[in-house]
């Protein structure tokens, strides 16, 4: 008997954990939660004040959208500070899991 059939129960019915595992799959929430260590890391390598004017729009692929709150913060982040966010990143999640940080006014 297969994985699949084990999981079929008589009737034609489908065990809890199989039903919530599709259902959190159709709806993106497994691929969210997945990715829910991407926020604490985004806190703790931009610190606490940058954190406070920063909103993660999503994290998708390994591309992190983040809303900045003022011109002038978001200038810096792009000019200044991106490749140690990357690499604070990179430290945290390990290597590769954000391929690209793409930062916009929000």
């Amino acid at each position: 008997m297969s994985e699949a059939e084990g999981r079929k129960r008589r009737g034609g019915l489908t065990d809890l954990s199989t039903a919530l595992e599709a259902l959190l799959r159709s709806h993106g929430v497994a691929e969210r939660l997945r990715n829910i260590d991407v926020y604490p890391a985004w806190r703790e390598v931009v610190g606490e004040d940058t954190a406070g004017h920063t909103r993660i729009l999503s994290f998708q692929k390994g591309v992190l959208r983040v809303a900045v709150s003022s011109a002038p913060l978001l200038a810096e982040l792009k000019t200044f500070r991106l490749k140690e966010i990357r690499d604070g990143l990179d430290g945290i999640l390990g290597p590769g899991k954000v391929r690209e940080i793409r930062l916009g006014p929000g």
